[in-house]
Parts: structure tokens; C-alpha cells; sequence
């Protein structure tokens, strides 16, 4: 029923149905959400004290009447209630999560936070636990001012050492820990300094590309006949559509993250005074979401994907001429897969044609926008970020150039001379020298 879901007090998460639910925290409530008439996104939401489905929806009624009687007017509160001080480290977890999920927080603070950073962070939440209890220490029981250095020690040692975890991923865990300590200090110990300062953060060191040569070779091999991968489970999947190949191509020349070439459109074409194509205009996801920037489509960042030449090319071989205009998805337009969907089949079939055409194992979609950064900086050298979207060239090259590449080219094509001819040099004798 809309308006009707079942709210897990344990991991702080809503699921529409019994079917939907994931977690194992056993902690779950029916939760009725009403939407205010005449507002964007303003609700009221009431805990129901029902114990099945059926009382759940005559509560769910019931609130609703209630709320039209009283033309959805909330009832002042005379005593500002303040939020208990969590003591234990877990109810501090559990106040964090409340926190990044929006619970109880005014419209115009609501911080729309992805449901992956979210479920990264209850990831992140169990790995410290495990930390702590390989360490013989009682998380249940642990109160949040033991945090220390020691206790981020076992941590650092559990990630290094049993996870075996890249930089990346270290580094993703130890900033989201030290920013879920700087909440929680801020709100109730404000006399605490965070033990994660001390945290050295990993360098990447290694940036890897796909080599044009690896993504040439991979194309023949996007075909019907080649489409099927087995997966862990021994079931069979077809990875091929015939949109696929574009799609690859398109990552190609756009440069882009899968999320955004999955949404390109037609109309987000905008041409120059010749009337002819000039970029793509398409939200930055990413961006934005780090921002917090999100309320509506309106408050998406914008940016500009550059059309080239070939690029340019492949969209009219795609039909831009027949489509110029219209509010449609470049990609798989009629694809009855969500977006969500698209982009994670794009992501696998990449990987499958990459491996079976004979490249490099462990490299994925991602490595596809390093090689057109990296393209982008052989040419444009400090200028590539006004190409690519990049804030600057500082981000570039720490996780977007691929240094190898770019001597590797060196070696081949770069010249000091340019086309002058290499000046022969004199020949010298062992026994002359200078007087």
C-alpha cells in the first residue's frame, strides 16, 4: 500500500514489502509516510504500533484522516526535545546512520545521501567491530570515548594485512570512520579529537588504462556467439545486445562514467553558430551527490562532454539525424532495464568481451575513462581538465593519467626537433681531447 513501509530500527533502512528486506537486524516496525498536498516533498511520518500487515493499513488510514482533520498542520512542540548523548560506541553507529538516512530532520536539511554511501558506510561500521572483536574486545559494551589510536591500529592491521585491501579502498574506509568520529564529537563530545588524524593515507601509485590496441582487439568479439558468461552460482547469462558495441564506443569518446553515458540524450546535444555539434550537456552525478547539491533535477551541476570528430561520426552513424532533438536516451532507448540496470550490464559485458578477446585480466569499464583522460593530457598537457570535467590536473594525475602510457608514446612519437632533421653527430676519436 503507498504510504506503507516496513522500517528496520536496527540499520535504519525502509523496505516497501517483506520480500525486500535484506538486513538481519529483526528490529523492524510498519511505518506510515503521508505526502503533504500541494508541497514537492514535504511528509509526515508516524511509527504504528501494528503487528501485522492488515492493522498496519487500517493505522496507516487512520493517520492519514488525521492529518486531513488538522490540514496536515503539525502541533507546536513547547519543549524542544534534545537527542540523547549516546554513551556506547554502537549507539553511536546506530545515531550516525539516523543521521545520514535523514530521520526526523527538517525538509530543507535533508542531505539525500546515495544508498551506496549509505550501505558503504554499515560495511565500514562492521569492519571496525570485527577490528575490535578479533582484539578481544567487547563492541556491545565499548563506549564511544575508548575509540582511540590503539583501537584504529587493530583496524589499519585487519584491512592491510587480513583484507589485503587496495589503497582505495583503505583510504574509503579510514575518511568515512574519521567523518562519522567528527559527527558524533561535534554533536556530544565536543572535547574528543579524533584518533584518525594519525592515519597516513594511501597514494595511488599505479594508474591503469585500457591501451587503444587492447580496446580495438576487444570489439570483433561483441557478438551473439560470445555473449555468454557463467556466473559463480552456475547459472548462464547473455551479455550481448546489439547496442553494445556503441555503447562501448561511446565510453570511448565521451569519457565519461557509466552512470552518465547510460543517460545521454538526444536533445542534450547543443551545437555551435555552424549548427554543428559541439557537446553533450549532462549531469555530473557524481559531483553533486558529494555536494549534497541534490533537491530536485534543477539542482544537478551541470557539465559538458566535448563531441570530437569521431564522435561526432558515431552519433550520426547511430541515427542523429533522425533523432536530432528528441528527449531520448542515446544508449538502448527502448531497453526495457532500468538505467541502474543498463549500466551495470554495460559494466559486465565490458569485462566478459575484455577477457575472452585475450587482454589483460582486472581491468573493468573504469580503466576505459583513464584511457581518454590520458589521451586528453598527451595533447592538452595542464589544459586536459577543461576537457575531461576534471576539477584540475591535480586530480588528473593522481587518479586519472596513466604515466606509462604516456612514455610509452614518448618513446615513439615525441621530438624535440618536431620535423627538423636529427643534426648527425661528430665522430670521436679515443685519443682526442680538449686543450
Amino acid at each position: 500500500m503507498k504510504g506503507l513501509y516496513i522500517y528496520c530500527n536496527g540499520c535504519k533502512t525502509a523496505y516497501s514489502n517483506e520480500t525486500k528486506i535484506k538486513c538481519n537486524c529483526k528490529e523492524y516496525v510498519y511505518k506510515a509516510k503521508i505526502h503533504v498536498p500541494g508541497t514537492k516533498r514535504d511528509c509526515r511520518t508516524k511509527i504504528l504500533d501494528a503487528t501485522n500487515y492488515n492493522d498496519a493499513i487500517k493505522q496507516r488510514i487512520a493517520f492519514e484522516e488525521q492529518l486531513i482533520a488538522a490540514n496536515f498542520i503539525k502541533k507546536e512542540k513547547v519543549v524542544k526535545v534534545v537527542q540523547a548523548k549516546p554513551v556506547r560506541l554502537v549507539d553511536c553507529m546506530d545515531a550516525y546512520m539516523a543521521f545520514i538516512n535523514d530521520v526526523d530532520v527538517p525538509s530543507h536539511e535533508i542531505k539525500d545521501i546515495s544508498s551506496k554511501r549509505k550501505s558503504d558506510m554499515v560495511r565500514f561500521f562492521a569492519r571496525l567491530n570485527t577490528a575490535i572483536e578479533r582484539n578481544n574486545i567487547s563492541v556491545s559494551n565499548m563506549k564511544f570515548e575508548s575509540l582511540n589510536s590503539s583501537i584504529v591500529g587493530f583496524l589499519d592491521s585487519y584491512l592491510k594485512d587480513v583484507l589485503g585491501y587496495r589503497n582505495k579502498t583503505y583510504n574509503n574506509v579510514m575518511t568515512s570512520l574519521n567523518t562519522f568520529y567528527l559527527y558524533i564529537s561535534r554533536n556530544f563530545y565536543p572535547n574528543c579529537k579524533s584518533p584518525f588524524y594519525g592515519v597516513k593515507l594511501r597514494t595511488k601509485t599505479n594508474v591503469i588504462s585500457i591501451n587503444i590496441n587492447e580496446f580495438l582487439r576487444l570489439l570483433p568479439f561483441v557478438t551473439p556467439e560470445n555473449s555468454i558468461r557463467t556466473l559463480d552460482d552456475g547459472n548462464r547469462k547473455n551479455l550481448y545486445r546489439p547496442w553494445m558495441k556503441n555503447a562501448f564506443l561511446i565510453a570511448l569518446f565521451a569519457g565519461g562514467r557509466n552512470e552518465e553515458i547510460t543517460k545521454l540524450k538526444w536533445n542534450g546535444i547543443v551545437l555551435d553558430e555552424e549548427d554543428e555539434m559541439a557537446y553533450i550537456e549532462i549531469p555530473d552525478f557524481k559531483t553533486s551527490r558529494i555536494k549534497s547539491r541534490i533537491r530536485s533535477d534543477e539542482d544537478y551541476k551541470m557539465k559538458k562532454i566535448v563531441i570530437t570528430k569521431e564522435f561526432s561520426d558515431l552519433l550520426f552513424s547511430m541515427g542523429y539525424n533522425e533523432n536530432k532533438g528528441k528527449d531520448e536516451f542515446i544508449i538502448a532507448p527502448h531497453e526495457t532495464l532500468s538505467r541502474e540496470g543498463i549500466k551495470v550490464l554495460i559494466s559486465q559485458a565490458f569485462t566478459h568481451f575484455l577477457k575472452i578477446s585475450g587482454n589483460q585480466t582486472g581491468k573493468t569499464l573504469k580503466h576505459l575513462r583513464k584511457t581518454y583522460s590520458t589521451a586528453a593530457a598527451k595533447m592538452y598537457g595542464d589544459q586536459a581538465h577543461l576537457i575531461t570535467g576534471h576539477e584540475g590536473m591535480d586530480v588528473m594525475k593522481k587518479h586519472y593519467i596513466d604515466e606509462d602510457s604516456i612514455l610509452k608514446d614518448a618513446r615513439k612519437n615525441f621530438s624535440v626537433l618536431g620535423n627538423l632533421t636529427t643534426p648527425k653527430s661528430d665522430k670521436i676519436k679515443d685519443n682526442d681531447s680538449t686543450t
